[in-house]
Formats: C-alpha cells, sequence, structure tokens
C-alpha cells in the first residue's frame, strides 16, 4: 500500500515531491493487518492548496493511508517544534522516495524535556475534557481516548528517554517500563492498546476506569518531570 501510494503521488506531484517517507507500526513489525494505518512523511518542495488537493485525490483510492504533510522550507522548524513525533519517526522508519528528510535531524535535550511536558498536560487537559464532555456515550469517549494512544506511548516513551533509559522497540513491552520507571500503575496502556485493535463498545463503569487510571498516570508522570527537570521553566 505504502510503495503504491508513494508511487502514484510521485507521478501526481513528480518534482514537487521532495521526499515520502513510510514510518510507524509497519516498519516496527506490529502493524494488525486490516486494521492499522499506514503511516507517511510527504516532503513537498512548495506546499500548495493545488497539491493538497492532488494528495487528497490520490489518497482516496488508499483509505488506510495516514499523511502527515510538510514542505521542505519549513521542515528544519518543524522538526524542533514537533520534535517528539519527529525523533519518534527517526526511530522507525524507510524512506520510499526523494532525500532522506531525517539523516540530520537532532534536538536539545532542554527543547525535549519542554516539549514531552507541554504534550502530557495538553493530553491531559484534553482528557479530562472528554470525560467531562462524552463520559455519558460511551460510544463518543472510547473514539477521543484511542485517538490519543499513540500519543501517550510517544510522548511517556520520549520522557523516559531523555532521563537516559532504553526503551524497548515494542509497544507491548513499553508499559511495565513505564509504570517501573516513574513509580505508576501503567498497565492501563496495554490495555488501551489493545482497545485499539479490538474496539469495543465501553460500560459507563469501564468509562471512569479509564479516565481515572489515565489520568492518575499523567499526574504522576508530569509530578516525577517537575522533581528531575525543575529548570524547564526556569523564568528570569
Amino acid at each position: 500500500i505504502a510503495e503504491q501510494a508513494c508511487g502514484d503521488l510521485h507521478g501526481s506531484l513528480k518534482d514537487n515531491l521532495s521526499a515520502c517517507v513510510l514510518y510507524g507500526s509497519v516498519v516496527r513489525g506490529e502493524a494488525d493487518a486490516g486494521r492499522s494505518n499506514v503511516n507517511l512523511l510527504i516532503v513537498l518542495n512548495r506546499s500548495t492548496a493545488e497539491a493538497h488537493q492532488v494528495i487528497a485525490t490520490q489518497l482516496q483510492k488508499f483509505p488506510r493511508v495516514a499523511p502527515f504533510v510538510v514542505s521542505r522550507w519549513e521542515l528544519a522548524r518543524s522538526r524542533q517544534v514537533f520534535a517528539i513525533k519527529f525523533r519518534s519517526i527517526q526511530r522507525n522508519y524507510r524512506v520510499l522516495a526523494g532525500d532522506d528528510p531525517l539523516a540530520d535531524f537532532a534536538a536539545s535535550p532542554q527543547l525535549l524535556q519542554l516539549l514531552c511536558e507541554q504534550s502530557l498536560r495538553n493530553l491531559r487537559l484534553r482528557l479530562q475534557h472528554a470525560f467531562i464532555r462524552l463520559g455519558h456515550a460511551p460510544e463518543r469517549y472510547e473514539r477521543r481516548i484511542l485517538r490519543a494512544v499513540p500519543a501517550l506511548f510517544a510522548t511517556l516513551s520520549e520522557v523516559l528517554r531523555c532521563a537516559g533509559v532504553e526503551v524497548p522497540r515494542a509497544y507491548k513491552d513499553r508499559p511495565a517500563l513505564i509504570g517501573r520507571e516513574l513509580g505508576a500503575e501503567a498497565s492501563v496502556l496495554g490495555e488501551l492498546r489493545q482497545l485499539r485493535h479490538r474496539p469495543r463498545r465501553l460500560s459507563a463503569g469501564e468509562v471512569f476506569s479509564f479516565h481515572s487510571r489515565v489520568f492518575r498516570l499523567l499526574c504522576t508522570a508530569l509530578d516525577w518531570m517537575r522533581e528531575r527537570w525543575p529548570q524547564t521553566f526556569e523564568t528570569r
């Protein structure tokens, strides 16, 4: 799917396609056949509305492809602003076309600490809002929390890497490590991952349980970061 989609994009975008990169669960070897997204980083030489229309038209044939589109001229700054995402891509990716847009990518430890805290605080705000607004509608709440699962894994893993902890490549091996290092109960991450692969309707009690456990985990992670990185938000 990725190679065919990339070939079609290259045929339509021609010299406007700077790079096409496959990343995520397909490259890690953890993709769930028929369910998992096929993640493509698409780097354009010129990001225009017309180019976006071409991409939209071509990807109609590939509903499982999840595009992440950036332009080459803004790539350097985008890699810093979204350093956690690009670091995650950088660990498991394959260039399908064009130049490698991640070959020279690096981010400072201080920037990563700041972005990790920003991401976790944003996740906590979004998930508490989802529970307050959608907790009475289990199907809608389930869709909302499952969309947050990749960001939960990626950000909590990056927190540990910032502290010098080696994180397993396989997502299934990470909840136990995250819980042990943060001093938290993190088995909810594994349960959410399973639910993402095999969705089912949650009961009202399960909705509250998931919200309560994820919220406690995020609070513990933020306390852990505050104690170890007090300089992250120093003011002068």
